[in-house]
């Protein structure tokens, strides 16, 4: 092959992200890596193809180019998704889903909606909360209430109805959302393009990440009062859903769904960094695998531990030998002290006699 012109190219939905050359040091083995766009990463499914080139140079039709000109995938390829540290912003598309992997058998989920809710209100309510099963494929445990506790709160993705008048929106939230009705009007965020004209007899859905678990999600469901049942006729019928994408959605009395579009999203940039993750980054970095990191781990452990006590049975032995210092001292200056011997004078008194 023709380094040169021999190229492995790597597509992302038919966008050319990456190539490398190849040649006789990489034929036998070898690493492409590739980018995801941030707006392939916001699409349900992601189209990856590898397209291979072989150049050979001027071709010798008495040759045999079987060997060369083709491109052989060993079994032992793979394609490895790397995890990213860059967050992605929840959207209203599957409306409504919560995807958070907790690992239990039934996560919690909770229905925030004024007391004062219509029998509209909570058949609406009763309709979304079975397509959040159906979209998750979990059975969630659902709680109804209408004022929220900080320990249900952080462990619970949200669901938020209510007409513009008596929505319950907890401040947290609010800070997030691009549309907020209060006193009659709305609240809209400087990223955000629509007015408020624009707003008038509109249901409006949006979804942001929730402020008290980064994992989670709360949708907010608003509307103006008396078009519950316009809000129930949408939501029962499933391929309406479809229609829903990006952060917040307009859907007016006919059904007619219009995307509300922003100059940025007010998410966080950075998933934030926890012991699995640091544990699988270290792995990728050194290429150890997480039995070999734990026995390292608890090599280096048992190593400090003995430092530890040999440092302890050194001072130890120190302190034994200051005292021991202090023993003999003491010892000696008695001995220097001590009277003559009783004998010794009575004999030196009988010589003096003599």
């Amino acid at each position: 092959m023709v380094a040169d012109t021999s190229l492995l190219t790597v597509y992302i939905n038919d966008v050319a992200i990456n190539s490398i050359q190849l040649s006789d040091s990489n034929s036998q083995g070898g690493v492409v890596r590739a980018k995801i766009p941030a707006d392939a990463l916001d699409k349900s499914a992601i189209n990856i193809k590898v397209d291979c080139y072989n150049y050979l140079g001027k071709v010798d039709c008495s040759k045999d180019y079987y060997d060369t000109a083709w491109t052989v995938i060993d079994e032992d390829s793979v394609v490895y998704f790397e995890p990213g540290s860059n967050s992605i912003a929840p959207t209203v598309r599957q409306f409504p889903v919560f995807d958070a992997d907790t690992g239990e058998a039934a996560p919690q989920a909770i229905l925030l909606m004024p007391e004062a809710a219509s029998k509209t209100m909570v058949e609406a309510a009763t309709v979304l909360v079975c397509r959040a099963g159906q979209n998750s494929g979990l059975a969630y445990r659902w709680d109804y209430t209408s004022s929220l506790n900080d320990k249900s709160k952080e462990a619970a993705d949200l669901l938020i109805m209510g007409s513009n008048s008596n929505v319950v929106i907890p401040s947290e939230v609010a800070q997030l959302l691009h549309i907020l009705p209060q006193n009659g009007g709305f609240e809209l965020s400087g990223t955000s393009h629509v007015s408020a004209e624009a707003l008038q007899d509109k249901i409006v859905i949006q979804v942001v990440r929730s402020p008290w678990n980064f994992y989670r999600k709360v949708y907010v469901v608003t509307f103006p009062d008396g078009m519950e049942k316009s809000l129930k006729q949408f939501v029962s019928e499933r391929s309406n859903l479809n229609w829903l994408d990006g952060a917040a959605v307009l859907i007016d009395a006919a059904g007619t769904v219009t995307a509300i579009e922003s100059d940025s999203i007010k998410e966080p940039d950075k998933v934030p960094v926890s012991m699995e993750r640091a544990v699988g980054r270290l792995v990728r970095i050194t290429g150890i695998p997480r039995i070999g990191l734990l026995i390292i781990a608890l090599l280096v452990l048992v190593i400090v531990v003995v430092m530890i006590r040999a440092s302890r049975n050194r001072r130890g032995f120190e302190d034994a030998r200051k005292k021991m210092d202090i023993i003999n001292a003491d010892a000696g200056k008695m001995t220097e002290d001590k009277p003559d011997d009783p004998e010794e004078d009575d004999f030196d008194l009988d010589k003096d006699v003599r």
